[in-house]
């Protein structure tokens, strides 16, 4: 059904064009010319993002961190705490993990359930609206570590007023 609805989608922007006399293939190449440049400039910061996201986990300082400052919390939360600015799908597959471990309604897993859904990969994002709408990156920077941290505090009062008046 999708196919059949994106053919269609095709066939009527062509015949749009032919209505409106355009050179649908000059208007098409034009535009694949210009979304090069952008595709490049983000490539640069997913790629930058991935390795360096690959390089902390393998690091051996997530385990560090959790043995020297954290000794009570599970290492999986401090994993979703550090990689979630970075990273949607790594930390999507933590907070996998930490179900798995866990389960869906311990402490650690709401914790890492109202993280996840509380704030989006903030590096992520200003890499993004850097590259497509050259916005200063200070500004978005400031404003979404602020939000971040608030996320966390926020998730961490509203899983602790969960665990304590047992709503799950």
């Amino acid at each position: 059904m999708n196919n059949i609805l994106v053919g269609i989608i095709i066939i009527l922007i062509i015949l749009l064009g032919i209505l409106k006399k355009v050179n649908v293939f000059s208007a098409f190449s034009d535009g694949v010319k210009s979304s090069l440049s952008v595709i490049l400039n983000l490539f640069t910061y997913v790629f930058t993002f991935t390795y360096a996201i690959n390089l902390f986990k393998s690091s051996g300082i997530i385990e560090d961190i959790v043995n020297y400052i954290f000794r009570n919390v599970n290492e999986k939360v401090i994993l979703e705490l550090i990689i979630r600015p970075f990273s949607s799908s790594s930390s999507l597959s933590t907070l996998v993990l930490l179900y798995e471990e866990t389960g869906i309604n311990s402490f650690e897993s709401i914790f890492g359930t109202l993280l996840y859904s509380g704030v989006d990969a903030v590096f992520y994002v200003i890499g993004l609206y850097q590259t497509l709408l050259n916005l200063d990156k200070v500004y978005i920077l400031k404003d979404s570590i602020i939000i971040y941290i608030i996320t966390i505090f926020l998730a961490l009062l509203f899983t602790f007023v969960v665990k304590h008046f047992h709503f799950l």
